[in-house]
């Protein structure tokens, strides 16, 4: 019995030395921001469980892959906008600052200023495509084949809508809103930022996108938080979208243009 008495005491010992050293500490602070990453970043598998749903719902109605993937991908996008809403709603009204906050300027300065990043963010998408178009990551990356075959088939107007305008506001507002907002408030505006992108790079799941959209990510994340808005980074967003949907369509020859080449050369300099 004393020496289960004097083990007892050695363990309480040796907890309180844990308990008060850095190691403990470390763990605690790795622990809690573990905690608050899941706690920021739990709508994106919400987001594509629903977009899942939808795709499996429509294979059930109208067969695999009889419908077009960029209408299928608008569709989920829709189902899931008003949960999407409904949160970064919520999380900006529990804000003492939010995404939305208008800053106190006039409404043509601020429309400028919106235009102005989005023209960034257009800047940045024309650059990663012109220096993608160089790799051969493509033909490499059998994903990347097949989400660009499924994605970009049907007519152009339907790519347009859905993949242009629809899609971009659903990420736009799951990621520079909800998302962008809630690793902020964990995390601090750069390390926000920077997450923000990986996670858009990551969810996109083949090679080309993982780092053009890493990249076009991190632009549309800094312009969103900058002018506290989401409109730079949808407006950017819908133009690298569209401009993407051109290339697809044969409308600009990315590799053969003199001006792309120039954006590229500019960013990687």
């Amino acid at each position: 019995m004393r020496c289960w008495g004097v083990l007892g005491k050695s363990m309480s010992s040796l907890k309180e030395k844990y308990e008060n050293s850095k190691l403990s500490g470390v763990i605690g602070v790795f622990g809690k921001s573990v905690v608050a990453f899941l706690k920021g970043c739990y709508p994106i598998l919400v987001y594509y469980l629903i977009i899942g749903a939808v795709v499996f719902v429509s294979g059930l109605i109208f067969g695999s892959g009889k419908l077009w993937g960029s209408i299928v991908e608008a569709v989920g996008t829709v189902v899931a906008i008003p949960y999407l809403r409904h949160v970064f709603r919520k999380d900006v009204l529990l804000r003492a600052y939010g995404i939305l906050t208008r800053q106190n300027v006039e409404k043509k300065e601020r429309v400028l200023r919106y235009l102005y990043g989005a023209a960034s963010i257009i800047v940045v998408a024309l650059a990663m495509n012109n220096i993608l178009g160089y790799l051969p990551l493509d033909r490499i990356s059998t994903a990347y084949q097949k989400v660009s075959g499924e994605l970009y088939a049907g007519p152009v107007l339907v790519q347009i809508l859905c993949l242009g305008f629809v899609v971009p506001y659903g990420e736009e507002l799951l990621f520079r809103g909800v998302i962008l907002g809630r690793l902020k408030d964990a995390f601090g505006a750069q390390k926000a930022i920077i997450i923000s992108a990986v996670l858009f790079g990551v969810v996109h799941g083949n090679l080309v996108q993982l780092i053009y959209a890493r990249i076009v990510g991190l632009a549309l994340a800094y312009f969103a938080d900058k002018h506290q808005s989401l409109w730079p980074a949808y407006l950017g967003h819908c133009a690298a979208n569209l401009f993407a949907i051109a290339v697809q369509n044969g409308v600009f020859p990315v590799p053969e243009s003199f001006l792309l080449r120039l954006l590229g050369k500019i960013i990687l300099v």
